[in-house]
């Protein structure tokens, strides 16, 4: 039964190994096909960061380009505000001359009006003076119109440029939220970089990873399988040494019956001996029975009573003697029973081995050829009991084989012992195995 047990376990156990394995090559193909996508996924995420990259670049030279063009209206921005500082002191100074020539003007006439008073000028000199001072009067008008045209032309042209420059404000303006939001989109573009760059570090790492499993699930297989070939190397050993303990319970049994025949042989003869004590008892109650009747009859001869009392000294020797032989045969029951105990509790623990053997399927060829050894030692041993017993050799020889005998046992029993715990330790690593 436990021979079919181990056959199932190792079965089961052929079973998950095709199950793990079967397992295993799945999870190489998932990692394989997972290798497959993560590197998909990197050379995408490569072009990406080419794409991104070539996209930052030129958003860089757009920016670049956006500051030079803001330095250089900033420039013409400066270059249009000191031409209008320069415009409104021409405008201020010219404003000026025309008011100082036009006082100059009328001081000159009325200066000229008080000389002609005083000098009481000529008509047709006065005339002419009139005539001179109106054309001067007029080209000056002109003038104050000509320079009151060119003041508005210059305020019209100042109200274009200051236009102008709230235009260029503007667009610089814009220019600089385009810039802010480059700037925003710049640094959002190195934000998805970095996360691009994260996740394939990650990848990476998450690829060696599955590496690192793929080659642990390898180990364990490889491992799994040399214990499937050391479970089945045990497994032939197991039957072996099974059919070997089987023999030796073969020849245990026959030893048993054997010393069965033995004791029950050396009962009869101590039964024998029991009568036989028995009947010299009675003889010697007959003899004590007699030497009373003598010493009543011969109570007046001597010579009787010595006689009697000298039948009366063998009787009692001879008691004395058949008591003591008797004794003697006893014991050696007693130490045969013991020895037929020893035997017993021998064999009982030779089948508590042989259980033991039967689960853990396990034990050592050296024990087991040192336990043959030591059965063979024990039948040898047992013949010569045989013999011993079949001789009647003296107690003194008994005594001491009995002695040889009890100490073999107990050697015997320390290696069955040792056996069992070597079969256990086995047993352990078997459970640890399933």
């Amino acid at each position: 039964m436990t021979i079919e047990e181990d056959k199932l376990r190792l079965e089961l156990l052929a079973q998950d190994t095709e199950a793990k394995k079967s397992e295993l090559e799945l999870i190489k193909a998932e990692k394989r096909r997972e290798l497959e996508n993560s590197n998909s996924i990197v050379r995408e995420l490569a072009n990406q960061t080419a794409i991104k990259q070539r996209e930052l670049n030129e958003t860089q030279t757009s920016l670049n380009a956006s500051l030079d063009e803001k330095e250089r209206i900033l420039q013409s921005v400066k270059t249009l505000r000191l031409e209008r500082d320069n415009i409104r002191t021409a405008l201020e100074q010219e404003q000026k001359i025309s008011i100082f020539i036009y006082y100059e003007v009328l001081f000159s006439s009325h200066e000229l009006l008080l000389k002609t008073m005083c000098h009481q000028l000529s008509v047709a000199e006065l005339t002419a003076l009139v005539t001179r001072q109106k054309r001067e009067f007029e080209h000056l008008t002109e003038m104050s119109h000509l320079e009151e045209s060119r003041i508005l032309n210059l305020s019209s042209q100042q109200r274009d440029l200051i236009n102008q420059l709230e235009k260029l404000q503007i667009q610089l303006n814009e220019e600089k939220e385009e810039l802010r939001e480059r700037e925003v989109a710049k640094i959002r573009k190195n934000t998805e970089y970095e996360n691009v760059r994260k996740d394939v570090v990650r990848e990476q790492s998450e690829l060696e990873r599955i590496q690192k499993e793929k080659e642990q699930v390898e180990l364990e297989l490889t491992h799994l399988r040399q214990e499937r070939d050391i479970t089945k190397s045990q497994w032939d050993s197991f039957q072996s040494k099974i059919k070997d303990l089987e023999n030796q319970k073969v020849q245990l049994h026959d030893s048993i019956s054997e010393a069965n025949l033995t004791l029950a042989r050396i009962k009869a003869e101590s039964e024998s001996a029991s009568n036989l004590l028995r009947q010299k008892n009675i003889e010697c109650n007959a003899a004590l029975a007699d030497c009373d009747r003598m010493f009543k009859q011969t109570s007046d001869s001597r010579d009787e009573l010595n006689i009697a009392q000298q039948r009366l000294q063998k009787a009692n020797d001879l008691k004395q003697s058949i008591e003591s032989s008797l004794n003697e045969q006893r014991r050696q029951r007693v130490l045969l029973s013991d020895e037929l105990n020893h035997l017993e509790e021998a064999v009982h623990t030779g089948r508590l081995a042989k259980q033991l053997a039967d689960e853990s399927r396990e034990a050592s060829e050296e024990a087991l050829k040192s336990a043959v050894n030591k059965l063979n030692k024990m039948q040898t041993e047992k013949k010569l009991l045989e013999e011993t017993y079949r001789k009647r050799s003296s107690s003194a020889n008994r005594m001491v084989r009995l002695r040889n005998t009890r100490q073999h046992l107990e050697s015997v029993e320390l290696e069955l012992s040792q056996k069992s715990l070597k079969l256990n330790e086995v047993s352990e690593k078997l459970n640890t195995l399933q």
